[in-house]
């Protein structure tokens, strides 16, 4: 088994945890059967890992819910369901199945829609992927030289902006200084250090 990856918000871990559960709640209850070769499931891992997977690859999945062929599929297929294809229903509209069977409130369905809806943007390209993200910010850095070298200067910018997108805390940070700023200036430090060729082991 793999990990799943971590993103930069609570949100978007949240929503994947939650979309995860929901999957394994369709399996387990509904007439559905995802099980295909091992060996497609390592074809499918290696392309995944591509630049830009999401749009650029397709995915073998099954074909029906009732047969064991296997088709290829782009992400936005295979979790809205394929155009055309009525054997092809897609995993979201499933996961929506299920939860209309459940007894919950609306407020309960509103926010776990929520959820739903940030899947639903990033597996089709309405919402950009973290590692596209990290990608363009590099590309787009005035120091970035177009020599796949990514420098302690972009480094330091990215990694503060992505603090500005998601606070972390760190219980040892001094406390008359901002979130972004002490992450900001314990980056700052350990560059400096290695600009003197301090060595030395990290705490």
């Amino acid at each position: 088994h793999r990990p799943m990856e971590i993103q930069l918000t609570d949100f978007e871990n949240a929503a994947f945890c939650i979309i995860l559960g929901l999957l394994s709640r369709v399996i387990m209850t509904m007439p559905v059967d995802f099980g295909m070769p091992i060996s497609l499931v390592d074809v499918n891992m290696q392309r995944a890992q591509r630049r830009d997977a999401i749009h650029s690859q397709r995915f073998h999945f099954r074909s029906s819910r009732h047969t064991s062929q296997t088709q290829e599929y782009t992400l936005a297929d295979i979790f809205h369901g394929s155009p055309g294809d009525n054997t092809m229903p897609g995993l979201l509209p499933l996961v929506h199945s299920y939860l209309d069977s459940l007894n919950m409130s609306e407020t309960e369905r509103q926010r776990l829609n929520r959820y739903l809806d940030l899947v639903a943007m990033r597996v089709d390209g309405r919402l950009m992927s973290t590692a596209t993200y990290i990608r363009q910010f590099v590309q787009q850095h005035p120091a970035y030289r177009r020599d796949s070298v990514v420098s302690d200067e972009i480094n330091y910018d990215l990694l503060c902006t992505l603090d500005r997108i998601e606070p972390v805390s760190y219980p040892h940070l001094r406390a008359h200084e901002t979130r972004h700023e002490s992450v900001c200036r314990l980056l700052l430090e350990k560059k400096k250090g290695r600009g003197r060729g301090g060595g030395g082991g990290g705490g």
